[in-house]
C-alpha cells in the first residue's frame, strides 16, 4: 500500500513518564503526526478519549496513575467511555508478565508492545492497524479484535466476525472523517454487538448452570459455586437490561424469571430454595432456544455439555483465583 497520510491522525499518548512521552511524541512528529495529545494520568487519558471528536489512535502505558487502565479500555470497548468504542489501541508495558499480557488482551486492545520500543516497531504496528486490522468478535465477556486462541472462551463455533469503523485507516488513506457518519456507523455496529452479546450470554448462562447444578445435586457446595452463582446472577441481570430495542425482546419474561431465580440462589447460596435450583435447567434451556431459534436444541445441549467438560477445570481455577484475590484485599 502507499505510505499512510498521517498528518491529520489524532493520537492520544498516555505515559506517566514525561521523558517517554517526549521521545514517542518526537518520533511521531518527525514522521508527520501533527496531532499528538500527551496524557500523564488516567484522568487526562479519559478526558482526551471523551472529546467531541474522538481520537483515531490511543497509545498508552499499562501503568497509568489514577485508575485501572484495563478497566478504562474495557469500558471504552463497551461504549461506556467516549463516542467511539472502536478506536485502535496500542498498549505499552515495561512489565510483560503473564498477568499484564492476559489483562491487556482481555480488555480488547489491538496490540501490546514490550518497552522500550523503537520507532520502527511502533510505526510498523500502526501500519498493520491501517492495512490489516483484525475484525472484532463478541463473547460473553469480551469485545475486541479476534484472537483465535480465545475463540473457546464461550466454546461454540461460528462466532461472527464484525468489521468495525476504523478512522485511523480512513485518515491514513487521505480521506476525511465525517463525525455524523461516524456516529451513525458506530450506532449500527453497537446494535449488532448488543445482539451478539445477548446470544453469547445465552450460552454463558447454560454453561454456568452446567457448573452449578451438579454441585447442588451432589451436595458438593464449594466456595467456587458461590463465584459461579454470582456470575450467573450478573449475566442474567445484564441480559435483562440489554433486551430493550433488540431483536430478542420476546425472551424478556424468561430472562426476568432467570434473573430473579439467580438472585434468590445468590442470597442463600449454601442452602438455596430447592424449587429455584430445579428451575435452573429448564429456564436456561428455554433462554438458549429463544436466543438461537434457528439452531437444533439437541446440538446446542451437546455443545454445552462439551464446554463444561472441557473448560470446567479452567473456570474453577479462575474462581479460586478470585477468591484468593478477595481474601488478600
Amino acid at each position: 500500500m502507499t505510505e499512510p497520510q498521517v498528518g491529520d491522525i489524532a493520537v492520544v499518548l498516555g505515559d506517566p513518564k514525561s521523558e517517554t512521552r517526549r521521545l514517542i511524541r518526537g518520533a511521531m512528529n518527525g514522521a508527520g503526526y501533527r496531532d499528538v495529545r500527551e496524557c500523564a494520568d488516567m484522568e487526562a487519558l479519559e478526558t482526551n478519549i471523551c472529546t467531541s471528536v474522538p481520537p483515531d489512535l490511543v497509545i498508552t502505558d499499562t501503568k497509568m496513575p489514577g485508575g485501572d487502565i484495563f478497566d478504562l479500555m474495557s469500558k471504552m470497548r463497551r461504549g461506556e467511555v467516549g463516542d467511539n468504542p472502536f478506536v485502535p489501541v496500542i498498549m505499552l508495558t515495561w512489565d510483560a508478565n503473564a498477568d499484564v499480557i492476559r489483562n491487556a488482551a482481555a480488555c480488547g486492545v489491538d496490540d501490546i508492545l514490550a518497552a522500550p520500543i523503537s520507532p520502527a516497531d511502533l510505526f510498523g504496528r500502526i501500519k498493520t492497524l491501517v492495512s490489516k486490522r483484525k475484525p472484532f468478535v463478541v463473547t460473553s465477556d469480551y469485545i475486541g479484535p479476534d484472537r483465535r486462541r480465545d475463540v473457546a472462551r464461550d466454546g461454540a463455533d461460528g462466532i461472527p466476525l464484525i468489521d468495525v469503523p476504523n478512522t485511523l485507516k480512513t485518515k491514513a488513506m487521505g480521506e476525511r472523517v465525517n463525525v455524523a457518519d461516524l456516529k451513525a456507523a458506530v450506532g449500527e455496529v453497537m446494535h449488532e454487538i448488543n445482539d451478539q452479546r445477548l446470544v453469547r450470554h445465552s450460552y454463558q448462562i447454560n454453561f454456568l448452570v452446567g457448573m452449578i447444578l451438579p454441585a447442588y445435586q451432589e451436595g458438593n457446595i464449594t466456595p467456587e459455586v458461590r463465584v459461579h452463582v454470582t456470575r450467573l446472577s450478573e449475566v442474567s441481570t445484564e441480559v435483562e437490561g440489554r433486551l430493550a430495542g433488540s431483536r430478542f425482546e420476546h425472551v424478556g419474561e424468561l430472562c426476568q424469571t432467570m434473573s430473579g431465580v439467580a438472585q434468590s440462589i445468590r442470597g442463600n447460596w449454601r442452602e438455596p430454595n430447592r424449587k429455584d435450583v430445579e428451575l435452573l435447567k429448564p429456564l436456561s434451556q428455554a433462554i438458549l432456544a429463544g436466543f438461537n431459534p434457528d439452531r437444533d436444541s439437541t446440538d446446542m445441549a451437546s455443545e454445552i455439555t462439551s464446554m463444561v467438560s472441557k473448560f470446567s477445570g479452567k473456570v474453577n481455577e479462575e474462581a479460586r483465583r478470585q477468591i484468593e484475590d478477595a481474601v488478600k484485599e
